[in-house]
């Protein structure tokens, strides 16, 4: 079995999928970043005036984000980052002023850690945007015509654990 992003699994009939958690998008940015102070959520036109860095799963985000930017006359600066590399966009982001479009999982260690921040965006601006932030189901992926090992099954069952345990870690954080 493989732990994996289910976006494409659920259609294949020769794939057995169990989901674990639910990752999300959103706006990140450096602890001593100025938006991270704002006490509120911030509108676009405070983001467009930082450079940006997402994840390449994110650019509906980057693309919705432009796009409501250009909406309100606002022009995005043009430095971006992207890449597919997760450790080289959280390391990139911490100790910089770049607003990071990334995935929930990708920096809560960073976010448990206090080195990066959540930023939320005015709630009628995001409402334009999210559509585009689709959570992902995260979870188990395996061949329909094979069954588990017991090793195999005592490790899905140990990740199952972990997983609901910090998922419940993390809830009780965030009320």
């Amino acid at each position: 079995f493989a732990v994996a992003v289910l976006d494409n699994a659920a259609s294949t009939p020769d794939l057995v999928q169990e989901i674990l958690f639910y990752d999300r998008y959103g706006l990140f940015v450096d602890a001593n970043h100025p938006l991270a102070h704002t006490g509120g959520p911030v509108g676009i036109e405070e983001l467009a005036k930082y450079c940006w860095l997402f994840s390449t799963d994110a650019v509906s985000l980057r693309d919705s984000l432009s796009a409501l930017a250009h909406s309100q006359g606002v022009e995005p600066r043009n430095t971006v980052i992207d890449s597919n590399s997760v450790v080289f966009l959280v390391s990139t982001l911490i100790g910089s002023d770049f607003v990071g479009m990334l995935s929930m999982d990708s920096v809560e260690d960073a976010v448990i850690a206090g080195k990066v921040v959540e930023v939320v965006l005015d709630p009628a601006q995001w409402s334009r945007v999210a559509l585009a932030a689709v959570e992902r189901p995260i979870g188990f992926l395996r061949r329909a015509d094979t069954t588990l090992s017991p090793v195999a099954l005592a490790l899905r069952d140990e990740i199952r654990t972990r997983s609901e345990e910090h998922t419940s870690e993390l809830q009780s954080h965030h009320d």
